[in-house]
């Protein structure tokens, strides 16, 4: 008579083998997946065009369009102006609070009082972005008047 071994079947071994395999790989991919998601998030951005126009009443009128080209959602938290980058002056706009999503530019425009600006005056221009992750970011521009 034949003695019976202790054990597994050499088919349920293998079986378990690969199912032990076939988990552990897509725990790996999952991994690098989330990790590589958040590495490639990144913020990017292209002033298209800007411009503050000095008017009569002292005041200026200021513009600015800017192009979302990373691959995060921004959002825009403040528009603020300073000749010599000590005294801010906010600006108020619509854009406040308005979401940029990757590909989209959005237009911020709005009156500079408070602050006597002149034609030839270099005056710098700072945008105040928080980014979907709740990152801020700062878009800082210098600008000269019109």
């Amino acid at each position: 008579m034949r003695a019976r071994r202790k054990g597994l079947s050499p088919v349920i071994a293998s079986v378990l083998l690969m199912v032990l395999a076939v988990a552990g790989a897509m725990m790996v991919y999952r991994f690098f997946l989330t990790t590589t998601g958040t590495i490639t998030s990144n913020f990017a951005y292209q002033i298209v065009d800007e411009k503050v126009t000095s008017l009569s009443s002292g005041n200026a009128a200021f513009y600015m369009a800017i192009k979302n080209v990373g691959n995060i959602e921004f959002e825009i938290v403040s528009v603020e102006v300073s000749k010599d980058g000590g005294n801010w002056t906010s600006i108020t706009s619509s854009a406040i609070g308005e979401k940029v999503t990757p590909g989209e530019t959005i237009t911020i425009d709005g009156v500079i009082s408070g602050l006597t600006l002149s034609p030839g005056d270099d005056c710098i221009v700072k945008v105040t972005v928080k980014l979907n992750n709740g990152d801020t970011r700062v878009i800082q521009e210098v600008v000269r008047v019109e």
